[in-house]
């Protein structure tokens, strides 16, 4: 994790996570947030995300994502 990064919050079963929980974050992006089942997670599940873009927002069994599931995205777009 890099400086101004938010890394691995986890969040078990049956819990509400108050941050992303992220994994393998570069400066100034959100990338690969983790809910487990049960879970309501409180920003986009994004992996490979690249800086100022929004890319796979996954909701896993039984959760409620907060965005779009975008795939593909390139830098500045949505």
């Amino acid at each position: 994790v890099t400086e101004g990064t938010v890394a691995k919050t986890v969040a078990t079963e049956g819990t509400q996570p108050t941050s992303a929980a992220t994994e393998e974050v570069t400066e100034g992006t959100v990338a690969k947030t983790v809910a487990t089942e049960g879970t309501q997670p409180t920003s986009a599940a994004t992996q490979e995300v690249t800086e100022g873009t929004v890319a796979n927002t996954i909701a896993t069994e039984g959760t409620q994502s907060t965005s779009a599931a975008t795939e593909g995205v390139t830098e500045g777009t949505v």
